[in-house]
């Protein structure tokens, strides 16, 4: 049993690194493609990451498609994947008496070299859109394992109604006009998806950059600005109790700063004010750009994943934690030492 656990953690681990991998060489991609844009320092804004505050200066960086803020990633961008090599235009003929175009992509296929693939490329390429629709209806009427193919719409000819031998109806769209694509939702070509980017990290640096508080947690997004962030930040930096932090949150604008009361109630709890912010407060509320010197409280923000663990400069809790690594350590090579020196003598003994 321990033998097979074994087994099934080492193959775990070797498909979460090629995984990994994968994320990476893909990530590379897309920067390689996109390239890389980032924005000056922003004294302005607050930044809360998984309920926890995030000390200024913020810088808005744009990686490939990615969005990050102070190194931490915010949103991924548009999926995107590498152009592919043209594949050659040749017409594989009529149908396999044994293939249908709602047949599963064998595994290990390039899903563009089934045959249906195939004949739909040569199609395009060597025919205008009203004929390549019409010989695409033919050739699903030759399919054998169609029992039927239909238009039943006058006005929309590149929809059919197909029935299976087995009586199932499905409905096909082939080579529709550009504008009755209903498939196409979102950006598509290159430079849509880099525009949509973009538009991504000008919106978070617009946010930032205008007394925003930005919140980001756990797949949802709050963001709220002017008076509002000011009268938050105040709270959270006053020494009142948690309830009545809560409380003071809930009386703002619409109620909804933080969203609902268990919510701020976490953020509340997680909130550590820190000695940029205490300096930067008085600018913004006068507002003014707080000067670019601001003095950073001495910490560490270290980003693994979505978790950001704070700790405290080695003055304060980092040092007590390295006297205990080296305190552990030093022990552990003393009780060696020691069984070595009682090995020793037990050998001279003999």
């Amino acid at each position: 049993m321990t033998f097979k656990r074994n087994i099934l953690a080492a193959l775990a681990v070797c498909a979460a690194t090629l995984l990994a991998g994968d994320d990476a060489a893909l990530e590379a991609a897309k920067i390689k493609e996109f390239g890389v844009e980032k924005s000056q320092p922003i004294l302005t804004g607050f930044f809360f990451w998984n309920y926890k505050y995030v000390p200024a200066p913020y810088v808005i960086e744009r990686q490939g498609l990615a969005t990050y803020i102070n190194g931490i990633r915010v949103r991924s961008g548009v999926q995107w994947v590498p152009p592919q090599a043209e594949l050659p235009v040749e017409d594989p003929g009529d149908p396999p008496a044994d293939s249908s175009p709602f047949d599963d992509v064998p595994e290990g296929q390039d899903p563009r070299n089934t045959y249906w693939a195939r004949k739909e490329r040569y199609i395009e390429k060597t025919h205008n859109r009203a004929t390549a629709v019409e010989i695409m209806f033919e050739l699903y009427k030759k399919c054998p394992r169609f029992k039927s193919v239909t238009r039943p719409f006058p006005n929309e000819p590149y929809k059919f109604i197909v029935i299976d031998v087995d009586g199932s109806e499905a409905g096909v769209v082939v080579f529709p006009p550009p504008e009755a694509d209903e498939d196409t939702v979102g950006p598509t070509t290159r430079d849509e998806i880099l525009r949509n980017s973009e538009s991504d990290m000008r919106y978070m640096e617009k946010s930032l950059g205008g007394t925003q508080c930005v919140c980001l947690w756990r797949g949802q997004e709050h963001s709220f600005g002017g008076d509002y962030a000011i009268k938050a930040i105040d709270i959270l930096l006053s020494d009142k109790p948690e309830e009545s932090k809560v409380v003071e949150l809930s009386s703002i604008g619409n109620g909804d700063i933080f969203l609902n009361e268990s919510e701020r109630l976490k953020f509340v709890r997680a909130f550590e004010g820190t000695m940029e912010l205490k300096q930067r407060l008085p600018y913004l509320k006068n507002g003014e750009t707080p000067p670019s010197n601001i003095t950073q409280q001495p910490e560490q923000l270290e980003k693994d994943g979505d978790v950001i663990r704070n700790e405290r400069s080695p003055g304060v809790k980092g040092r007590t934690s390295n006297y205990a690594s080296w305190s552990l350590g030093l022990a552990i090579l003393g009780i060696a030492f020691l069984i070595i020196g009682i090995w020793r003598s037990k050998r001279r003994s003999l």
